[in-house]
């Protein structure tokens, strides 16, 4: 389901308006997307979301009573599942917004300069309530809802990302 609501953003930035550099510069060789924004893809956003995660879906299973070298079964399995799938969720919306400009903080570009990316990013955050919260659909998917510190730590993927973002943006004007 995670290309289900991975698109949402996605739609969403290919109907972002083009900067400058983008109507001016001219693509050299046969590459559709430079490389500074697939390092900064693959090697700072992506490994941010996947840390975060990790410990989302850590800190659920402790929160549940899980204990190292216990099997994780039932419920406790079920909202570090649904802890896991929230972060990845929540760090992808943060990167479609951390994506769009190479120098410059989400939020000095406005969040409705793109009108279709906080519809598009509502769209992924009621998508994903539903999967969590709607019994037969979660029981499908293999999750339950994430406890209060599975949510704290998959909502803290969005400033997470940012701040990554930012520091890299920093890093590489210098």
């Amino acid at each position: 389901m995670d290309l289900v609501t991975d698109q949402f953003p996605s739609l969403a930035l290919a109907l972002e308006p083009p900067t400058e550099r983008q109507r001016t510069h001219t693509l050299t060789g046969q590459h559709l997307i430079d490389g500074a924004l697939l390092r900064r893809v693959f090697f700072v956003l992506g490994p941010t979301i996947s840390v975060v995660t990790l410990v989302a879906f850590s800190a659920s299973l402790l929160s549940g009573g899980w204990q190292f070298g216990d099997p994780a079964t039932g419920t406790t399995m079920l909202a570090a599942s649904g802890a896991a799938w929230a972060t990845i969720v929540l760090g992808q919306m943060a990167n479609a917004f951390a994506v769009r400009s190479p120098t410059q903080w989400p939020g000095a570009l406005g969040w409705t300069s793109n009108p279709y990316l906080p519809w598009a990013v509502a769209s992924g955050l009621v998508f994903l309530v539903v999967l969590l919260y709607v019994p037969w659909l979660a029981q499908l998917l293999g999750q339950a809802p994430p406890s209060a510190i599975g949510w704290a730590v998959a909502v803290a993927v969005v400033p997470a990302v940012f701040g990554m973002d930012m520091i890299y943006k920093r890093w590489r004007a210098e």
